[in-house]
C-alpha cells in the first residue's frame, strides 16, 4: 500500500520501491504506532472527523493487531508495504472499514514518525539506564572484594604509582554515572516534546488537541514550531553523542582488561562463558566479548558520523535523506544495550588474581612519594624531583630499594621513610578527596552507593 498514489500514472520502477522500503528497519515501531493511533482517534472524535463508533472500531482493530504483532504475524518477509506506517494504515483499515482510512487525517508520516520514535527511545534510554545501573552494581560488588588489594597503576603504558583496585573500578563507575546523566538530558530535552500535530511543515488542519494526546502517552508537553519539529533531529544527535561517549568509556576498560587478561601481566582471568577458542590453535581462549565492545565502539562513533553528516546540509523541513537517520540510530541503541549487557556478565564473573597483582609492585612505584617526602622536608619539587630520578637510575629496573639507598640519596630521609618503600603503605598516603586512600575510597563508595542503588 502507497499513501499517496493518486496523482501518478505510471507505477514505481522495482529500483524504487526496493530504495523507498524501511519496513525492515521500521518494524519495531509498530506497537508504538498502535499506542499513537489509539491515542490520535481520540483527538479525531474531538473535532469530528470520528465518531463513537469508529472509534470503538478503530481500537479494536488496534487491539488485534498488536496481539497479532506480539504473536509474530507482522514479519518483514510476509509483508511488502513501504513502511510500518502504510502496513498499520492498510491493516487498519482492512479491520475496521472506513473509519481505518480516516486515521490519517491531518497529520503526515512526518509527524507520525517523529511520534512513534520519540516512545520508542524513552523506553530504549529507560533500558540503557538500567543496564548502565547493573553494570555499576557489578563493579561495586567488585570493589567490595578488593578494597585492599593493589596493583601498578599505569600512565603512557608505563608502570606509575600504585593504586587501589577499588579506585580503579570506582573510576569506571563514575563514567557510567556521567552517561547516565547524559541520558537523562536527551529524556528531559526534545524526547520528552510530542511532535504530532506539526504535520509536513505548517501543523495539522484540523484543531487536534495535541495537549490531550501528549498527556495520555506520557509526554510533559508539545513542540511549539511546526517547522523546527519536522526538520529537527537533535534528540537523535544527543543519544548518539552520548552513547558514543558510553562506548568509548566501554571500549577504554575492555582494552585494559584485555591486556591484564594476557600471560605477560595475568592480573585477571576471564570466565569461559565470556570468551571463545580458537578454530586452529586448541590452546587459546579470547577475550573476544571484550574486543566486540572495542569494535562496537567504532561501529557506534561510525553511526554518529552518519548522522551529523546526513543532516548538515539539509534544506528545511523534511527531505527523504532522512529515512536513513534511523538505520544508524536503531544500530547505536541496540549496539550499546548488547554492550552494556556484556561487559556486566565480564565483571560480574571476572577472577582477579591478587597474588599476581601484588606480586608486580616494586620500588618504582613510589618514586613520587620519595620526592613529596623530602618537599614536606622543605626541598624544593624539582629539586628532589632530581634527587630521586638520579637514585632511580641507579638502581637496576625492577630493583628494590631500602633505607640504606635512601639515606645514600639524601641525609634528609629519616627512620619514618620506611614505611613508604612498601607500596601498600604507599597508598595510604593518597587520602586526599578524589585519591587512592582509604578514606577517600569510602567517600567514593558512598557516593556511587547512594546512585547505584536500585
Amino acid at each position: 500500500m502507497t499513501l499517496w498514489k493518486g496523482r501518478f500514472e505510471k507505477p514505481m520502477s522495482q529500483a524504487m520501491a526496493k530504495i523507498g522500503q524501511s519496513l525492515v528497519t521500521d518494524m519495531r515501531l509498530f506497537p508504538y504506532e498502535i499506542e499513537v493511533n489509539r491515542a490520535y482517534s481520540i483527538a479525531l472524535q474531538k473535532v469530528g472527523v470520528l465518531n463513537e463508533e469508529d472509534v470503538q472500531k478503530i481500537h479494536v482493530a488496534l487491539d488485534e493487531m498488536l496481539n497479532e504483532y506480539e504473536a509474530g504475524e507482522y514479519t518483514t518477509r510476509k509483508y511488502t508495504d513501504e513502511d510500518v506506517h502504510s502496513l498499520i494504515e492498510r491493516r487498519l483499515t482492512t479491520k475496521a472499514g472506513p473509519a481505518g482510512a480516516k486515521i490519517h487525517t491531518g497529520r503526515s508520516r512526518n509527524d507520525l514518525m517523529l511520534a512513534d520514535v520519540h516512545l520508542y527511545l524513552r523506553d530504549q534510554c529507560q533500558l540503557m539506564k538500567k543496564q548502565i545501573g547493573d553494570l555499576g552494581r557489578a563493579l561495586l560488588r567488585q570493589a567490595d572484594k578488593h578494597m585492599g588489594t593493589v596493583l601498578p597503576g599505569y600512565t603512557h603504558m608505563q608502570r606509575a604509582q600504585p593504586i587501589s583496585l577499588a579506585h580503579y573500578l570506582y573510576s569506571f563507575c563514575f563514567y557510567l554515572y556521567e552517561d547516565a546523566k547524559r541520558i537523562d538530558t536527551v529524556l528531559e530535552g526534545q524526547l520528552a516534546l510530542f511532535p504530532l500535530g506539526a504535520g509536513a511543515i505548517a501543523g495539522s488542519g484540523f484543531p487536534i488537541d495535541r495537549e490531550l494526546m501528549a498527556r495520555r502517552l506520557g509526554f510533559k508537553g508539545v513542540s511549539e514550531n511546526s517547522i523546527q519539529t519536522i526538520s529537527s533531529r537533535d534528540e537523535f544527535l544527543e543519544l548518539g553523542s552520548a552513547l558514543a561517549m558510553v562506548m568509548v568509556h566501554l571500549s577504554r576498560y575492555a582494552e585494559d582488561l584485555i591486556i591484564w587478561s594476557t600471560r605477560e601481566f595475568n592480573f585477571v582471568e576471564l570466565d569461559d562463558s565470556v570468551t571463545t577458542g580458537s578454530s586452529m590453535m586448541p590452546q587459546k581462549k579470547n577475550p573476544d566479548s571484550l574486543e566486540l565492545i572495542r569494535g562496537k565502539a567504532a561501529r557506534i562513533i561510525g553511526d554518529l558520523q552518519t548522522l551529523f553528516t546526513l543532516h548538515k546540509g539539509l534544506p528545511l523541513t523534511y527531505a527523504r535523506d532522512l529515512q536513513e537517520d534511523k538505520p544508524a540510530l536503531f544500530d547505536m541503541i541496540e549496539n550499546t544495550e548488547i554492550s552494556l549487557e556484556m561487559f556486566t556478565e565480564v565483571i560480574a564473573t571476572i577472577k582477579v588474581n591478587v597474588e599476581v597483582m601484588e606480586g608486580s609492585l616494586s620500588s618504582e612505584l613510589i618514586a613520587t612519594d620519595l620526592a613529596d617526602y623530602l618537599v614536606k622536608k622543605g626541598v624544593a619539587f624539582r629539586e628532589s624531583h632530581e634527587v630521586i630520578a638520579n637514585l632511580f637510575k641507579s638502581l637496576s629496573l625492577g630493583g628494590t630499594l631500602t633505607m640504606k639507598d635512601l639515606k645514600a640519596a639524601s641525609p634528609l630521609f629519616e627512620d619514618d621513610a620506611e614505611k613508604i618503600l612498601d607500596p601498600k603503605e604507599a597508598v595510604k598516603l593518597r587520602d586526599v578527596l578524589g585519591g587512592t586512600g582509604p578514606e577517600s575510597l569510602m567517600r567514593q563508595k558512598r557516593i556511587l552507593s547512594r546512585y547505584f542503588s536500585g
